[in-house]
């Protein structure tokens, strides 16, 4: 009986660490706020936090010494989160109807996403809708448009496909969802 009762007691303790270790793994490895400051994003800076998946955010910020807009990637890990910053900035073209950037992250060894961000300055666009390989039949990406600021309305588009011609189509629409701008009628 004794025998018994001490595996009984050791297989209870073996199942209550196992659900300690999956309750710790599943809490959220860290706000926002504090790791970003740590890679100096301050708050203030911080336009927008978007999910990528479900262990990937991404961030646009401004960026205090260009004051132009850069991206930034969160990533959990098993035990904390980190953040990539792309080292690059959009330059925004406030005369043309939409000004836009493309920086690609590789997050793990097979995943690699593109982020396509910028600022839609034409009144009439409502939507914009991204292909990254004009010529084919890969699917459209619909951006992401944030409220109106002083400087324009920010979208943002994040791209899963690899990415394999540096064309890209990005197709302005007004409300009625006829086309009014495609990048590549506007290519110099």
């Amino acid at each position: 009986m004794t025998r018994n009762r001490k595996r009984g007691a050791y297989v209870l303790f073996i199942i209550v660490l196992v659900g300690f270790l999956l309750l710790i793994r599943s809490c959220k490895t860290e706000e926002f706020a504090p790791l970003l400051t740590r890679n100096n994003i301050q708050p203030e800076q911080v336009m927008v936090v978007a999910p990528v998946d479900s262990r990937t955010h991404l961030v646009l910020y401004q960026d205090t010494q260009t004051e132009g807009i850069a991206s930034a990637l969160i990533q959990d890990r098993k035990w904390s989160s980190e953040v990539a910053k792309s080292g690059s900035v959009l330059d925004d073209n406030k005369d043309g109807p939409i000004s836009y950037r493309l920086t690609g992250y590789q997050y793990s060894n097979d995943n690699t996403c593109y982020i396509v961000y910028g600022y839609i300055h034409n009144p009439d666009i409502t939507r914009l809708l991204i292909r990254h390989e004009p010529n084919s039949s890969v699917e459209e990406v619909e951006a992401g448009i944030l409220d109106p600021s002083n400087q324009g309305r920010l979208w943002f588009a994040v791209i899963h496909q690899p990415i394999t011609e540096m064309q890209m189509d990005i197709r302005g629409l007004d409300n009625a969802g006829n086309m009014i701008y495609s990048s590549l009628d506007n290519e110099d």
